[in-house]
């Protein structure tokens, strides 16, 4: 069976999809350089990554500067590690830096699940922004809150 490709460059013209190229290239982000960048918190959840395991995921966007509106993505591994018990306090200590005044307490993954899911909706609602300082450590880029600005 042939591909009609008279009827594709009709739908989609070649000069279009140069343009459209472009355009993807120009918008594309590239990784952010080390340093500090004001963002808001636009979400966070307890997901699962790619091997099962459970993990924090949470996503920031950069609200001034060269890179504004460009992605900052926290995702911290909790189960499946050498040591899953220090993750967990990584992981309270960064929920407890976003300053909702919010108890951080593991009791089970539920109740953490909702923890989470609360203290986003927290965030959100109190409008706060941060003073986020990446640093890259060989090929992770780690995040910390280093000041609460709203």
């Amino acid at each position: 069976m042939a591909i009609d490709f008279k009827k594709f460059n009709e739908q989609f013209p070649a000069d279009k999809m140069k343009h459209a190229m472009a355009e993807a290239k120009e918008n594309q982000n590239t990784p952010l350089p080390d340093g500090e960048y004001t963002a808001r918190l636009e979400k966070m959840e307890l997901g699962e990554s790619k091997n099962g395991a459970l993990m924090l995921k949470a996503q920031f966007r950069i609200t001034e500067g060269e890179h504004k509106k460009q992605c900052i993505f926290k995702n911290q591994v909790l189960t499946g590690t050498k040591n899953d018990g220090f993750m967990l306090i990584k992981t309270n200590e960064f929920l407890e830096s976003l300053d909702t005044g919010i108890p951080v307490v593991f009791e089970d993954w539920e109740q953490y699940n909702d923890l989470i899911l609360d203290i986003a909706e927290a965030v959100q609602e109190d409008k706060l922004r941060y003073l986020i300082q990446l640093d890259t450590d060989g090929k992770y880029q780690n995040l910390e809150i280093v000041d609460i600005l709203d």
